[in-house]
């Protein structure tokens, strides 16, 4: 690797300089512990006890405001909160999506603060890691493209959030607007940074293993120049020379190998420890997908002659469901880049370097691989949920069977308050759905 050798403070420096805006921002809202590594421990005790202080105060409001403005809510504007013309159903998916908000935020906040030492212990084992690749120049691209991507994915996020509330008091007046507002940016906030977090971490590890695997290539086009066959080994000088090579390989193979187990294990443990934080993440953003698309369908059912989202409204719908449907592409993307460079790249690169006349070579590698694809339930949330790319599959079947069930409710709904109003009308909209459906 590099021959200059750099201290765990320079590479906590590095760290916290590349992705000082993320840490500051999910520090400021309570989603991070105060101090996260010992460069901030060195701020002093009054220093440190304010801003423990501050960030816990800005916690408790931001839950108190959550919890308040949804009761608030239900108890003086209910014709909000439950509509009596959508299927039983849909309102019980409007009384859970306004539940996991408030649990969203709670449990977000609440996390960071019972797990301390975690968070602590995974920056410390970044910074190793760091340590132990010792390439600064390499590692400091990787990480301003990694907190480059971050500002983005918030920027974008933010925008989202901003059109959304823009659009509530567009639509809605005051005091209903404000508290819509505030019962949707706040989870939201506690979503959004959560993700990036784990997007961020992920990301980064992926990248590490990434340069591990190239680095693994290049040994291998090496070992490739030498031309070893089983004829020139007879040579004497060629032999000695090509074990004092083997020598030099498999000391950086076993480097690369120890470091592609340690971010392995390190990301077994981020995905074991956010996997509860996941998993209410993802329910939320479920639930509110589904709802989002019914109502889209409701308002453009052929059957539904009273359609009351305009246009704008319906683009809004639209990209709050995409918003909500990221959450899953970025967890999954995430995952399936650390899955394809371990079990892909480096796997079958160590396969290369198996030889026929090096047994203490072979069981070295065999060693390596094994250490490499034996960890288990590696991407997995809480042994719950695999967290790869079968993840989007499987949300997408998930919504098109529950939307399925739905529209079948609202369709059946719509049909008897026409059969109420006209016979006639309702035989004819059946006779037309069923046309339809058999066309």
């Amino acid at each position: 690797m590099c021959p200059v050798q750099r201290d765990d403070a320079f590479y906590q420096n590095l760290l916290s300089k590349r992705f000082r805006f993320l840490l500051n921002f999910s520090q400021f809202f309570g989603f991070l512990p105060y101090p996260l590594f010992h460069l901030q421990s060195g701020n002093g005790q009054e220093r440190k006890r304010f801003l423990q202080l501050f960030h816990t105060s800005i916690g408790l409001v931001m839950f108190g405001t959550a919890f308040v403005c949804c009761v608030t809510l239900y108890l003086f504007y209910p014709e909000i909160m439950y509509e009596e013309d959508v299927p039983p159903l849909l309102n019980t998916a409007y009384h859970l999506e306004n539940v996991l908000k408030v649990i969203t935020v709670l449990v977000a906040l609440l996390w960071p603060r019972t797990s301390e030492s975690f968070y602590r212990e995974s920056y410390n084992g970044f910074v190793q890691v760091l340590k132990l690749y010792g390439v600064p120049g390499q590692l400091d691209s990787l990480l301003v493209s990694v907190a480059t991507n971050s500002k983005r994915l918030l920027f974008l996020y933010s925008f989202d959030a901003l059109v959304n509330t823009v659009s509530l008091s567009l639509v809605l007046g005051h005091p209903v607007s404000t508290l819509l507002s505030l019962s949707y940016i706040l989870p939201f906030l506690a979503i959004i940074t959560n993700v990036l977090q784990y997007s961020a971490m992920f990301a980064l590890i992926g990248g590490i293993v990434s340069s591990l695997n190239d680095r693994l290539h290049e040994i291998a086009l090496e070992d490739r120049n030498f031309q070893r066959s089983f004829e020139k080994h007879k040579k004497t000088k060629y032999c000695d020379h090509v074990k004092c090579m083997e020598r030099v390989d498999l000391a950086k193979i076993e480097k690369l190998s120890t470091l592609h187990v340690a971010l392995m294990n390190l990301t077994a443990r981020i995905n074991a420890h956010c996997g509860p934080v996941l998993l209410i993440i993802m329910l939320s953003s479920f639930v509110q997908a589904n709802i989002a698309l019914v109502e889209l369908y409701l308002n453009s059912d052929p059957l539904n002659k009273d359609p009351e989202l305009s246009d704008f409204i319906i683009w809004i719908l639209f990209l709050h469901t995409v918003t909500n449907f990221s959450y899953f592409v970025i967890i999954a993307r995430a995952n399936h880049t650390i899955q394809k460079e371990v079990n892909e790249r480096a796997i079958l690169m160590l396969l290369e370097f198996n030889c026929f006349w090096n047994s203490e070579q072979n069981a070295m590698i065999e060693y390596c691989i094994g250490q490499i694809s034996n960890l288990p339930e590696t991407h997995t949330a809480c042994g719950m949920m695999n967290l790869d790319m079968k993840l989007v599959p499987s949300v997408v079947a998930a919504i098109a069977s529950i939307l399925f069930i739905l529209m079948q409710f609202s369709d059946s709904r719509l049909l008897e308050h026409c059969a109420e109003q006209s016979p006639m009308g309702s035989f004819h909209a059946v006779n037309n759905t069923f046309q339809s459906t058999v066309l």
